[in-house]
């Protein structure tokens, strides 16, 4: 009897997943009927026989109700520019409240207008220390020497390739320009002349 319950829940599932277009299995449609003998876990959806305690699947008691869903309590305070305005969001620097009309969003969280107009000053050599530990740090690791080997030779290629595609581009300018003056057009402003480097 259990293996049957167990070959039809996988079938229901499998024609649910593979044919929704024909609607669920039932009387109605085209698919299986399901059993009414048995309890469908509000948890994980699973098909459990009447009088089992707990799903078989996630092991939720099969006799618990859902509790309702909590109501949304009113917000109890207020913008502090609009003060009409009710809200739950502050600040994260200051912590004054604020509405959707004066908080400025950024990568450190929400803002008022006064603490998003005040900027920290960037120190350089805090930013030198941060590099080197993390480089340092880096070539502490196993494979560290190797990732610095080819994020280097990388860089190498990346700037071999940016000089060759600039001596290309300065040696179409000029073939262009030499095709201009064969033709006896003006030549172009931005072109070298056959002198340029």
């Amino acid at each position: 009897m259990t293996v049957a319950m167990g070959l039809m829940h996988v079938t229901t599932r499998w024609w649910s997943i593979l044919c929704p277009a024909l609607g669920p299995p039932g009387p109605s449609g085209a698919g299986f009927s399901h059993n009414p003998s048995m309890a469908v876990c509000s948890r994980c959806g699973r098909d459990n026989p009447d009088g089992q305690a707990n799903c078989l699947r996630c092991g939720r008691r099969m006799d618990v109700i859902e509790p309702p869903a909590p109501q949304q309590d009113e917000p109890q305070h207020t913008c502090y520019r609009h003060k009409h305005i009710k809200t739950e969001l502050s600040c994260g620097r200051c912590g004054r409240y604020l509405c959707h009309k004066c908080v400025v969003l950024g990568a450190a969280g929400p803002r008022c207008r006064d603490c998003a107009r005040q900027s920290i000053s960037l120190r350089p050599g805090a930013v030198v220390y941060e590099a080197k530990t993390g480089v340092l740090s880096l070539l502490r690791q196993p494979y560290g020497w190797y990732i610095a080997i080819v994020v280097l030779g990388f860089l190498a290629r990346m700037g071999c390739s940016m000089r060759e595609d600039a001596e290309r581009a300065r040696e179409i300018q000029m073939v262009e320009a030499q095709q201009r003056a064969q033709k006896g057009g003006p030549p172009p402003t931005d072109a070298p002349g056959p002198n340029a480097p």
